[in-house]
């Protein structure tokens, strides 16, 4: 299957607040010489292992938890280098929560003992064209991520299969009714 012109839009909840509410990040990456395979960020851009990374980013909403601040980012990439969303969040200060090589310890503890016991990071759209058809395929958020997203913003935890959840400035969050549900099999697909 060759398809081409994709497009892949991520949610992550993040430590911290970007300083813009929107923005790109670009930067050169590569694969760290040793054998943790952590990804970093490089001036060398020629370097042999080098890799040029682009996302563009938007901030979605911000909490108030435990006197600490977070941010919900839309992440669309428009390069596919290992690791770059978890990158580009730690390079505008703000690393994703549940990111054992690339985010705060402190903060990640705190949401373990909360019941995260993942990265909030989330593939929530992809599209793409086949044989001259665009194709559009979209996940919702599951419903441990968005009861993460409930306790943090006060409201009740409350799941029930497709329910949509409103936050104080009305973004929508919509749960599954299992937390790990194979979202690609629960997944819309649509042409456009």
């Amino acid at each position: 299957m060759q398809a081409d012109g994709f497009d892949k839009n991520y949610v992550c909840l993040c430590a911290g607040v970007p300083n813009k509410s929107s923005g790109k990040v670009e930067l050169n990456l590569k694969i760290r010489d040793n054998s943790d395979e952590k990804v970093v960020v490089t001036r060398d851009k020629n370097g042999k292992n080098n890799k040029y990374s682009l996302s563009l980013y938007k901030v979605e909403n911000t909490f108030s938890f435990k006197n600490k601040k977070y941010s919900l980012l839309n992440v669309n990439i428009k390069t596919g280098i290992t690791h770059q969303i978890r990158v580009h969040t730690k390079y505008l200060g703000c690393p994703i929560i549940g990111d054992r090589n690339y985010g705060n310890s402190v903060v990640n503890s705190e949401f373990y003992r909360l019941g995260l016991n993942r990265q909030f990071l989330h593939s929530k759209e992809i599209s793409f064209k086949y044989s001259g058809k665009k194709y559009n395929l979209k996940a919702n958020l599951p419903s441990d991520l968005t009861s993460i997203i409930n306790l943090i913003s006060g409201r009740k935890q409350k799941f029930e299969k497709q329910n949509v959840k409103k936050t104080s400035n009305n973004k929508t969050f919509k749960s599954s009714k299992k937390p790990n549900n194979k979202s690609f099999k629960k997944s819309k697909f649509s042409k456009k």
